[in-house]
């Protein structure tokens, strides 16, 4: 924790005491804020804007981290604190951190949370499983569900796409798109995702965003049509 202390955002170590053979850790008490996954079930979900404010910072300590030699391993709303009141993000629970190397063996994390490759061959790319655990982070605060919460639904994803609610903009979900590919050497890179488009929030031309319009006005029309035939 101690080469994570110049980082903003991050929980900071206050002191660590070794009695016999018990290791008792000391951290840094958030006086206010809740965590991600109680702040958005009791409060629905994100708005675009806030979302984007929240994911660009977590993206940012993410990539800090790692930078100073660390990786979280489990990147989840329950291990994101966030301060509606200053729109504060810090991110909490380094118990499954490691030390950075290119990849593990050792299953860490929470499951529904972890990718593909590692329930499927026991091994992962640190920096990809990563980047995958903040796409089903994304999905959540755009969803407020979990995107899947055993094997077989995560099997499931990859023949029948990512049920994205019908309001979450495309330049959003081409972002999930890039962050959770199931072959991991396709996922964007973190450099790429703080200048994604999405994360930056630039305007996309006028075109674009007529056609999006469009298409999104379509697949509504589709669904009360098909509602009304119910």
């Amino acid at each position: 924790m101690h080469k994570l202390y110049h980082i903003k955002g991050v929980i900071k170590l206050v002191e660590a005491y070794l009695v016999q053979d018990t290791l008792l850790i000391v951290m840094e008490r958030i006086e206010s804020g809740m965590d991600l996954q109680k702040f958005i079930k009791e409060r629905g979900c994100l708005t675009p804007a806030l979302t984007r404010h929240i994911f660009r910072e977590l993206v940012r300590i993410v990539q800090e981290c790692h930078a100073a030699g660390v990786i979280h391993r489990d990147i989840k709303p329950h291990n994101i604190i966030f301060n509606p009141d200053i729109n504060s993000v810090r991110v909490i629970d380094f118990g499954s951190a490691s030390y950075f190397q290119e990849f593990y063996d050792d299953p860490r994390g929470s499951p529904t949370f972890m990718p593909p490759e590692m329930f499927r061959h026991r091994r992962c790319n640190g920096v990809a499983a990563e980047t995958w655990s903040l796409g089903v982070t994304l999905f959540y605060m755009l969803s407020g569900r979990y995107l899947y919460e055993n094997c077989k639904q995560l099997n499931e994803l990859q023949t029948k796409g990512i049920p994205f609610p019908m309001d979450v903009p495309m330049q959003c979900q081409d972002l999930v798109h890039d962050l959770l590919k199931f072959n991991w050497t396709e996922r964007i890179s973190l450099k790429k995702l703080r200048l994604h488009r999405y994360v930056l929030h630039l305007v996309l031309p006028s075109c674009i965003v007529k056609r999006q319009a469009r298409l999104l006005a379509n697949i509504r029309a589709n669904y009360s049509s098909v509602c009304s035939c119910l």
